[in-house]
């Protein structure tokens, strides 16, 4: 961990709808964007129907749709913070 960081918690679903994530983990992270980017790395996925966050601690998460990567960064179709 870096002084920088801080501690998420993200849930991606690679099937929507569903009511259950595939996949949810707990880490350390420079920003949301880049949490959401290393699950996916850990977990070998380059694209996800759906992608939530939320900083630990802290009620408020952004949920994100139609999330890939690519060579230039993470992308999504659209957000919404809850």
């Amino acid at each position: 961990m870096h002084v920088d960081e801080q501690h998420y918690e993200v849930a991606l679903w690679q099937a929507w709808p569903s009511s259950f994530s595939e996949h949810v983990d707990t880490l350390w992270a420079a920003d949301h964007l880049d949490a959401i980017e290393l699950v996916m790395c850990v977990h070998g996925l380059s694209t996800v129907r759906r992608a939530a966050v939320t900083r630990c601690g802290v009620y408020a998460a952004s949920r994100y749709i139609g999330v890939r990567l690519t060579e230039t960064g993470l992308r999504f179709l659209s957000y919404a913070t809850v």
